[in-house]
Protein backbone atom coordinates (compact mmCIF):
# COMPACT_ATOMS: atom_id res chain seq x y z
CA UNK A 1 0.00 0.00 0.00
CA UNK A 2 2.98 2.06 0.77
CA UNK A 3 4.05 2.34 -2.61
CA UNK A 4 0.98 3.12 -3.90
CA UNK A 5 0.84 6.52 -2.70
CA UNK A 6 4.57 7.38 -1.82
CA UNK A 7 6.64 10.03 -3.67
CA UNK A 8 8.22 8.91 -7.17
CA UNK A 9 11.58 9.80 -5.74
CA UNK A 10 11.81 6.60 -3.09
CA UNK A 11 12.58 2.97 -5.19
CA UNK A 12 11.29 -0.05 -4.16
CA UNK A 13 15.19 -0.90 -3.49
CA UNK A 14 16.03 2.06 -1.39
CA UNK A 15 12.93 1.62 1.00
CA UNK A 16 13.63 -1.91 1.85
CA UNK A 17 17.58 -0.96 2.38
CA UNK A 18 16.70 1.72 5.52
CA UNK A 19 16.48 0.60 8.92
CA UNK A 20 12.73 -1.32 9.76
CA UNK A 21 12.26 2.10 11.95
CA UNK A 22 12.68 4.54 8.93
CA UNK A 23 10.63 1.98 6.89
CA UNK A 24 7.86 2.46 9.52
CA UNK A 25 8.43 6.08 10.07
CA UNK A 26 7.23 6.63 5.97
CA UNK A 27 4.55 4.02 6.15
CA UNK A 28 3.26 6.27 9.53
CA UNK A 29 3.30 9.22 7.77
CA UNK A 30 2.53 8.39 4.05
CA UNK A 31 -0.61 6.27 5.31
CA UNK A 32 -1.69 7.25 8.97
CA UNK A 33 -0.88 11.06 8.72
CA UNK A 34 -1.39 12.31 4.92
CA UNK A 35 -4.19 10.09 4.70
CA UNK A 36 -6.93 8.88 6.41
CA UNK A 37 -6.24 4.93 7.14
CA UNK A 38 -9.31 3.04 5.01
CA UNK A 39 -7.63 -0.35 3.61
CA UNK A 40 -8.30 -3.12 5.32
CA UNK A 41 -5.05 -3.30 6.44
CA UNK A 42 -4.32 0.54 7.59
CA UNK A 43 -8.14 -0.22 9.43
CA UNK A 44 -6.44 -3.28 11.02
CA UNK A 45 -3.67 -1.35 12.47
CA UNK A 46 -5.82 1.33 13.98
CA UNK A 47 -8.29 -1.58 15.79
CA UNK A 48 -5.37 -3.06 17.54
CA UNK A 49 -4.01 0.35 19.18
CA UNK A 50 -7.72 1.43 19.55
CA UNK A 51 -7.78 -2.31 21.68
CA UNK A 52 -4.66 -2.11 23.42
CA UNK A 53 -5.77 1.25 24.77
CA UNK A 54 -3.62 3.81 22.31
CA UNK A 55 -6.50 5.42 21.29
CA UNK A 56 -5.30 9.38 22.35
CA UNK A 57 -1.81 8.10 20.51
CA UNK A 58 -3.83 7.63 17.00
CA UNK A 59 -5.75 10.23 17.25
CA UNK A 60 -2.53 12.49 17.71
CA UNK A 61 -0.70 10.48 15.32
CA UNK A 62 1.83 10.39 17.79
CA UNK A 63 4.25 7.54 16.26
CA UNK A 64 6.93 8.22 18.88
CA UNK A 65 4.04 7.72 21.76
CA UNK A 66 3.10 4.42 20.27
CA UNK A 67 6.85 3.38 20.16
CA UNK A 68 7.09 4.37 23.72
CA UNK A 69 4.48 2.66 24.94
CA UNK A 70 5.16 -0.71 23.15
CA UNK A 71 9.36 -0.15 24.61
CA UNK A 72 7.91 0.12 28.27
CA UNK A 73 6.26 -3.61 28.09
CA UNK A 74 7.27 -6.56 29.66
CA UNK A 75 6.91 -9.16 26.97
CA UNK A 76 5.56 -12.23 28.31
CA UNK A 77 3.08 -9.86 29.76
CA UNK A 78 2.31 -8.25 26.32
CA UNK A 79 1.56 -11.50 24.86
CA UNK A 80 -0.70 -12.71 27.12
CA UNK A 81 -2.58 -9.74 26.90
CA UNK A 82 -2.57 -9.53 22.99
CA UNK A 83 -4.39 -13.20 23.42
CA UNK A 84 -7.00 -12.52 25.81
CA UNK A 85 -7.97 -9.40 24.01
CA UNK A 86 -8.26 -11.43 20.72
CA UNK A 87 -9.88 -14.40 22.85
CA UNK A 88 -7.33 -17.04 21.34
CA UNK A 89 -6.40 -19.83 23.07
CA UNK A 90 -3.05 -20.40 21.41
CA UNK A 91 -1.31 -20.57 18.09
CA UNK A 92 0.90 -22.73 15.94
CA UNK A 93 3.74 -21.99 15.33
CA UNK A 94 6.06 -23.52 12.15
CA UNK A 95 9.41 -24.43 13.17
CA UNK A 96 11.81 -25.31 11.08
CA UNK A 97 14.76 -27.58 12.09
CA UNK A 98 17.05 -26.82 8.88
CA UNK A 99 17.45 -23.45 9.51
CA UNK A 100 20.66 -22.71 12.02
CA UNK A 101 19.08 -19.68 13.45
CA UNK A 102 15.97 -21.75 14.26
CA UNK A 103 17.40 -24.11 15.92
CA UNK A 104 19.91 -22.19 18.07
CA UNK A 105 17.41 -20.67 19.64
CA UNK A 106 15.19 -24.11 20.66
CA UNK A 107 18.89 -25.19 21.57
CA UNK A 108 19.58 -22.50 24.09
CA UNK A 109 16.47 -24.19 25.90
CA UNK A 110 14.18 -21.40 26.54
CA UNK A 111 11.16 -21.71 27.52
CA UNK A 112 8.41 -20.15 25.65
CA UNK A 113 4.95 -19.35 26.20
CA UNK A 114 2.23 -22.06 26.34
CA UNK A 115 0.22 -20.21 23.86
CA UNK A 116 2.57 -21.21 21.07
CA UNK A 117 2.52 -24.66 20.08
CA UNK A 118 4.46 -26.05 17.69
CA UNK A 119 4.59 -27.58 13.92
CA UNK A 120 7.43 -29.21 12.26
CA UNK A 121 8.34 -27.82 8.78
CA UNK A 122 10.08 -30.14 6.73
CA UNK A 123 10.02 -28.43 3.30
CA UNK A 124 13.55 -30.03 1.91
CA UNK A 125 11.97 -33.52 2.26
CA UNK A 126 9.17 -32.61 -0.33
CA UNK A 127 11.66 -30.43 -2.42
CA UNK A 128 13.59 -33.50 -2.69
CA UNK A 129 16.34 -31.61 -1.17
CA UNK A 130 18.94 -33.61 0.38
CA UNK A 131 22.17 -31.22 0.50
CA UNK A 132 20.59 -29.62 2.92
CA UNK A 133 19.33 -32.58 5.00
CA UNK A 134 22.61 -34.20 4.74
CA UNK A 135 24.23 -30.94 5.57
CA UNK A 136 22.46 -30.78 8.88
CA UNK A 137 23.03 -34.55 9.62
CA UNK A 138 26.64 -34.19 9.23
CA UNK A 139 25.92 -31.17 11.89
CA UNK A 140 24.20 -33.14 13.71
CA UNK A 141 27.15 -36.21 13.94
CA UNK A 142 24.17 -38.20 12.23
CA UNK A 143 24.63 -40.33 9.71
CA UNK A 144 23.42 -39.29 6.03
CA UNK A 145 21.50 -41.57 5.55
CA UNK A 146 17.24 -41.81 5.26
CA UNK A 147 17.66 -43.80 8.59
CA UNK A 148 19.64 -40.78 9.73
CA UNK A 149 16.75 -38.29 8.30
CA UNK A 150 14.07 -40.13 10.07
CA UNK A 151 16.09 -39.98 13.18
CA UNK A 152 16.77 -35.99 12.61
CA UNK A 153 13.47 -35.27 12.50
CA UNK A 154 12.29 -37.08 14.93
CA UNK A 155 14.81 -35.84 17.67
CA UNK A 156 13.48 -32.45 16.31
CA UNK A 157 9.92 -33.21 16.70
CA UNK A 158 9.79 -34.30 20.08
CA UNK A 159 12.53 -31.35 21.47
CA UNK A 160 10.29 -28.61 19.93
CA UNK A 161 7.24 -30.69 20.83
CA UNK A 162 5.53 -30.61 17.73
CA UNK A 163 1.95 -31.24 17.18
CA UNK A 164 2.11 -32.27 13.62
CA UNK A 165 4.76 -32.15 10.48
CA UNK A 166 3.85 -29.50 8.17
CA UNK A 167 5.58 -28.70 4.37
CA UNK A 168 5.21 -26.98 1.33
CA UNK A 169 5.73 -28.27 -2.51
CA UNK A 170 7.98 -26.86 -5.12
CA UNK A 171 5.64 -25.52 -7.95
CA UNK A 172 7.18 -28.91 -9.70
CA UNK A 173 6.19 -31.16 -7.59
CA UNK A 174 6.03 -34.73 -8.42
CA UNK A 175 5.42 -37.58 -6.56
CA UNK A 176 5.66 -41.08 -8.08
CA UNK A 177 7.23 -43.23 -10.78
CA UNK A 178 8.14 -39.88 -12.70
CA UNK A 179 9.41 -37.93 -9.75
CA UNK A 180 13.58 -37.50 -10.37
CA UNK A 181 15.93 -36.84 -7.97
CA UNK A 182 17.76 -32.77 -7.87
CA UNK A 183 21.54 -34.09 -8.60
CA UNK A 184 22.61 -37.59 -9.38
CA UNK A 185 22.68 -39.83 -6.27
CA UNK A 186 20.02 -38.01 -4.01
CA UNK A 187 16.92 -39.62 -3.34
CA UNK A 188 14.20 -38.10 -4.78
CA UNK A 189 11.01 -36.63 -2.88
CA UNK A 190 9.16 -39.48 -3.06
CA UNK A 191 11.41 -41.80 -1.56
CA UNK A 192 11.89 -39.23 1.52
CA UNK A 193 8.57 -39.02 1.76
CA UNK A 194 7.99 -42.19 1.69
CA UNK A 195 11.02 -43.36 3.65
CA UNK A 196 11.36 -40.46 6.01
CA UNK A 197 8.42 -38.27 6.90
CA UNK A 198 5.51 -40.80 6.47
CA UNK A 199 7.60 -43.35 8.96
CA UNK A 200 7.98 -40.48 11.49
CA UNK A 201 4.41 -39.24 11.76
CA UNK A 202 3.20 -43.05 12.18
CA UNK A 203 5.76 -43.55 14.90
CA UNK A 204 5.36 -40.07 16.77
CA UNK A 205 1.32 -39.78 16.00
CA UNK A 206 1.61 -36.79 14.03
CA UNK A 207 -0.62 -35.56 11.48
CA UNK A 208 0.75 -34.14 8.13
CA UNK A 209 -0.37 -30.74 6.71
CA UNK A 210 0.71 -30.18 3.26
CA UNK A 211 0.88 -27.16 0.99
CA UNK A 212 0.49 -28.49 -2.43
CA UNK A 213 2.48 -25.87 -4.90
CA UNK A 214 2.86 -23.37 -2.49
Amino acid sequence: EFFMVAPMSISYEEFFAKPKAEQADLVWEHLFVKRLPVSEAQIGVVTVLHALGLADFVTKRDLAGIRAWFAQQDMEEYVEKVFQLAKVKYVVMTNIPFVKQETEKWLQGKGTSKRFKSALRIDPVLSGDWGTITACLKEANLPETLEGAREFLKTWAKRIEAIYLMASTPADFQYGPHDCPRQPGWPTATTLIDEVMVPVARELGLPQALKLGA
